[in-house]
């Protein structure tokens, strides 16, 4: 087994070959004065089973530039004879973009697919994509590994949530109905109540949420209850936002933001600082977080790395991932 580590995320590349006990392959990761993507791998990987780790976005680098390196690593590793090309991507670039939904578009997500297995991969696993169907995109093995343990040990290290009486304080809360199966799936095993926000629109404004609407299964009453909103991904902070603002409206006292995916683009982060309604955010390291954990003290990390560890275990030995899911 070999692990190679892309320029997206060093730190999760380090902490993974750390507590596999491997060394990182030694590679040439960089640009020429045009622009161009250059790869080399400076090591032999003739007959070896590589782990490629990347993650689909970065605030310092170009998430085109970051799928054009991982094209091309896969490819350097293909025509250097490697046995196996397993992809750790935690962040699947463009997975928002996972269906036709208006005219002469494409299906952007399908296309990065299309890119990933042509080159050669041998297997990809993610963390809470963004869409289930993005693994039905792909003709070879898509791992899509769920989040919903760590974030259970991190609610529970926190807010004690295994003690029925703190539990009952919280209520889970699904951003939009896109979301809505994730959350379920949350809230069942937190065992919460559940309650789900739809989001109405003027599409004259890209990115402008006009009203939230509160569909819960129950009849909830709220009064100082504390909520936890879970999403896949944060990105501009608006959403995110508006539905803390209708929450406090709502008579909740607090909100607590569980996130996959971190992107915190533009000045999100300065949104956060200053909502007032926002006690933390819950967010996992597949996004280097290193830069925003300096300028928020909101923000509570959890680690993937034990669990792509575990993953990239059961691959190489041969093993069930059912265990992971």
């Amino acid at each position: 087994m070999l692990i190679i580590s892309g320029t997206s995320n060093k730190e999760l590349s380090l902490l993974i070959a750390k507590k596999l006990n491997k060394n990182i392959v030694d590679c040439d990761l960089s640009k020429f004065n045009n622009g161009e993507t250059n790869v080399k791998i400076n090591e032999t990987i003739r007959g070896k089973d590589v782990f490629i780790i990347q993650t689909g976005y970065n605030n310092n680098i170009n998430v085109n530039d970051i799928i054009m390196e991982t094209i091309l690593l896969i490819d350097a590793c293909k025509r250097s004879s490697s046995k196996s090309i397993t992809l750790i991507m935690a962040c699947y670039p463009y997975a928002r973009q996972d269906r036709k939904d208006s005219s002469r578009v494409p299906i952007s997500a399908k296309v990065v697919a299309n890119m990933l297995y042509h080159t050669g991969i041998s297997r990809i696993v993610s963390i809470d994509l963004h869409a289930s169907q993005i693994q039905g995109f792909i003709d070879c093995p898509i791992d899509n590994l769920y989040s919903v343990k760590l974030v259970y040990d991190k609610l529970d290290k926190l807010y004690n949530i295994s003690n029925k009486n703190e539990r009952d304080k919280y209520i889970m809360i699904s951003p939009d109905a896109g979301a809505a199966k994730r959350t379920e799936k949350f809230a069942k095993i937190l065992e919460m109540n559940l309650c789900i926000m739809h989001k109405t629109r003027d599409y004259s404004q890209p990115g402008i949420i006009q009203k939230n609407i509160l569909v819960c299964e129950h009849d909830i009453d709220f009064t100082n209850k504390i909520a936890i909103i879970t999403d896949d991904i944060l990105d501009s902070g608006n959403t995110f936002i508006k539905a803390c603002e209708t929450l406090i409206t709502k008579g909740f006292s607090k909100v607590i933001g569980v996130i996959t995916h971190g992107y915190f683009t533009g000045d999100a982060i300065d949104k956060i600082n200053s909502c007032n309604a926002i006690e933390k955010i819950i967010v996992s390291n597949s996004i280097s977080q290193l830069d925003n954990l300096k300028k928020c003290n909101k923000i509570e990390l959890i680690d993937i790395s034990d669990q792509l560890v575990d993953a990239i275990s059961i691959i190489n030995n041969g093993g069930s991932m059912s265990n992971l899911f």
